[in-house]
């Protein structure tokens, strides 16, 4: 829920889109330099959740704060939004990745071992 709200947040009073995708547990998605990689994955197979957004995006600098608890780049009162997810995500033994273009929106990736 949290990537949801946030992508469409990032979006703002424009028009775009926020896709959601899930893919099935078909192996582990290969590493792109260009993600924020939070923790190894573990061999085995990975549900894959994708939110992805035409909003705003993020550089570099901003991307690499945004699993920390409080940091926020809006209006006093968010800011645990995503460190929660990253916590949930974690604590199920997965990980979410995270790639981003200021101007070109955002992708987060969540890789959920299958069950």
């Amino acid at each position: 829920m949290n990537l949801v709200v946030n992508a469409f947040e990032a979006i703002g009073e424009k028009e775009g889109v926020v896709s959601l995708t899930v893919d099935g547990p078909d192996g582990k998605q290969p590493f792109s330099p260009a993600m924020l990689p939070m923790e190894n994955l573990a061999d085995g197979k990975y549900v894959v959740v994708e939110v992805r957004d035409t909003g705003c995006g993020m550089n570099p600098v901003i991307r690499d704060r945004i699993f920390e608890p409080f940091y926020t780049t809006k209006f006093a009162g968010h800011g645990l939004g995503l460190a929660a997810a990253a916590g949930i995500v974690q604590a199920h033994g997965g990980e979410i990745r995270v790639y981003s273009r200021p101007g070109r929106g955002s992708t987060f990736t969540v890789f959920l071992p299958a069950a």
